[in-house]
């Protein structure tokens, strides 16, 4: 008998409606947005909107899907977006692995994966803090993604 074995990881995969309850909006521009408990405050929600609000996807609350990850104990980003019909997937300070998304992606840009594209971004609130210390290269950046893809 061999002792040759298959060593690989498993993953729990949710069911594709697995954070559906806490998700709030009407999605009309089928944008998904993630982001994490820390960005619930009123002052980042406040930032948020304006952000979307800028490339003329207002009011957030039905143009947006938005899901607070720390909600959840298990998300599957992919799955959510199909059974929510969006086609864009919003990561602000998320741990991709968390929602099921192994692949590295690169910050403030727009990656197609399969049929969903997604965008990662630092946390709402991290942006937030940095432009009121007056160091605006994040919002900066984020600002220059978003014009380039809305605009």
């Amino acid at each position: 008998m061999s002792e040759h074995y298959i060593d690989f990881d498993l993953f729990a995969f949710p069911d594709s409606h697995s954070g559906a309850q806490f998700v709030v909006g009407e999605g009309r521009s089928g944008i998904l947005v993630l982001h994490t408990a820390a960005d619930a405050l009123s002052e980042n929600q406040s930032l948020l909107e304006n952000v979307f609000k800028a490339v003329q996807l207002a009011p957030a609350s039905a143009q947006l899907f938005v899901l607070d990850v720390d909600q959840v104990s298990s998300v599957s980003a992919v799955a959510l977006a199909r059974h929510l019909g969006a086609n864009t997937v919003y990561g602000f300070g998320v741990d991709w692995p968390r929602v099921g998304i192994r692949a590295q992606l690169p910050p403030y840009q727009f990656v197609r994966l399969g049929e969903l594209t997604f965008f990662h971004a630092h946390a709402i609130d991290t942006i937030r803090k940095d432009r009121e210390a007056k160091k605006n290269e994040k919002a900066g950046t984020l600002w220059n993604a978003m014009k380039a893809r809305y605009l």
